[in-house]
C-alpha cells in the first residue's frame, strides 16, 4: 500500500507479546518501514508524560475507596508511579508493569492524596460505570484488557487527539497512515485513521471497524499485516 505514510502502533496487546517484549519479526518488520522512510508512531495508554494533572484526583481516591475498599489504586505522577497498596509480581502484568521494572513506590495514603497525577489506574474494581456517571464530566474514563483495568485520564487526554497532534507537525493526513489496536481506547484512532488493524485478540468492538484483522500479538500479528500489506 504505496499510500501508507506513517504507523500508529500501540504496544500493549499489540506490538508486544504477553510477556511485554518485542518479537524479532516484529521489530524487524517495524524497522524495515522506518527505513522505507514511513512514520513510526507508537501510541500507548501506558503512563502520559506530559498529560494535564487531575486536580479532582482526591474525589476520585475516597470514590473508589467507599465502594470498592479492595481496589489497587496507581498514581501516575510524571515519570513515577506511587500506591498505597504493595503489588504482587503477579499482579503487575494488569498495569503493564514488568517484573524487571521497577515497581510503584508505596507511600501512606496521606501522601497519595497531597499528590496530583497525570493518570489514576485501578485494578479490581469492577463497577467502572459508576466512577462515568460521577466523575465523567471531570475525566476521561476507560476499562482496558477486559474490564480488570480502569484508567482515568485527563478529560482532554486521548491516543487519536495525540495522534493527530504528531501527524500536524509532520504533514501527514490521517487517511494516510495504519493504525493497530486491541482495546477501547484505540477506537477513537480507528474511527479516524484511513486503514485501522485490529488484532486478533482486540475486542470485537474494533474488529466491527477494523479494514483488516491480523494474527494476535503472540503470533506477530504486526508483522504478518505489515510484511502483506506495506512491505
Amino acid at each position: 500500500m504505496s499510500d501508507i505514510q506513517a504507523v500508529v502502533l500501540d504496544l500493549d496487546g499489540a506490538l508486544l507479546g504477553s510477556d511485554k517484549s518485542i518479537s524479532p519479526r516484529n521489530y524487524e518488520a517495524v524497522k524495515r518501514c522506518y527505513d522505507s522512510g514511513i512514520h513510526i508512531i507508537v501510541a500507548t495508554a501506558r503512563p502520559p508524560r506530559a498529560a494535564n494533572q487531575l486536580e479532582i484526583s482526591h474525589q476520585i481516591n475516597h470514590f473508589i475507596k467507599l465502594h470498592a475498599a479492595q481496589s489497587i489504586i496507581n498514581y501516575e505522577v510524571n515519570d513515577s508511579c506511587y500506591t498505597c497498596t504493595p503489588i504482587s509480581d503477579s499482579e503487575l502484568r494488569h498495569f503493564g508493569i514488568r517484573s524487571s521494572d521497577p515497581k510503584p513506590l508505596v507511600v501512606d495514603k496521606d501522601f497519595l492524596s497531597s499528590l496530583s497525577p497525570t493518570k489514576i489506574l485501578v485494578h479490581g474494581y469492577s463497577a467502572w460505570i459508576d466512577i462515568i456517571e460521577q466523575f465523567g464530566d471531570h475525566v476521561n474514563v476507560i476499562a482496558t484488557d477486559g474490564g480488570v483495568l480502569v484508567q482515568i485520564m485527563h478529560k482532554s487526554a486521548s491516543k487519536e487527539d495525540a495522534v493527530q497532534w504528531v501527524l500536524n507537525e509532520i504533514g501527514v493526513r490521517a487517511e494516510n497512515i495504519m493504525v493497530f489496536g486491541d482495546d477501547f481506547n484505540d477506537l477513537g484512532l480507528f474511527h479516524n485513521c484511513g486503514f485501522p488493524i485490529a488484532m486478533e485478540n482486540a475486542i470485537m468492538e474494533l474488529k466491527n471497524c477494523a479494514k483488516h484483522i491480523t494474527e494476535s500479538n503472540d503470533n506477530d500479528g504486526v508483522a504478518v499485516a505489515l510484511e502483506k500489506l506495506v512491505l
